[in-house]
C-alpha cells in the first residue's frame, strides 16, 4: 500500500512553500493550504478511487473527500504543521443527487470518508 501523504515529495514540498510564502503565522500557514486544497483541487473521482498519493493529486487537480484529505494532511506536514487524518462511513443516502441512477443503486450502502 503506497503512503497517501507523501509530504518529503518535491512535488508537495514546493507546492506548499509557494502557498505559504510569506506566511509567518499557524493559523495563515493553515488557512492558505486549507483554501489551496478546497478552491484549486476540484471535487471529482478518479478511476482508482483512494488509491492516489497527494503528490498525484497535486498533478492531477481533482479528488474526492479521501483524496482531498491525504492532500491536506501531507501539505500540513510538509509545512510543519501537526494534523491528523480521520475516517468514518458515512450512508450512502447522504450522496443522493450527486450520484444517481444505477450507478446510486450499485453502491455499497455505506462509503468511506476522510477529514483532517
Amino acid at each position: 500500500m503506497k503512503e497517501i501523504a507523501d509530504y518529503q515529495n518535491p512535488i508537495v514540498v514546493d507546492k506548499v512553500e509557494q502557498i505559504i510564502d510569506g506566511k509567518n503565522s499557524t493559523k495563515d500557514k493553515l488557512e492558505a493550504i486549507f483554501n489551496y486544497v478546497r478552491d484549486d483541487i476540484k471535487f471529482g473521482f478518479l478511476k482508482k478511487i483512494d488509491d492516489y498519493r497527494a503528490s498525484e493529486i497535486i498533478q492531477i487537480g481533482v479528488g474526492q473527500c479521501n483524496n482531498k484529505s491525504g492532500l491536506f494532511l501531507a501539505m500540513c506536514k510538509a509545512a510543519g504543521i501537526e494534523a491528523q487524518i480521520h475516517f468514518s462511513s458515512i450512508v450512502k443516502k447522504i450522496q443522493r443527487g450527486l450520484f444517481t441512477g444505477f450507478i446510486y443503486k450499485l453502491m455499497p450502502e455505506k462509503i468511506s470518508h476522510s477529514w483532517i
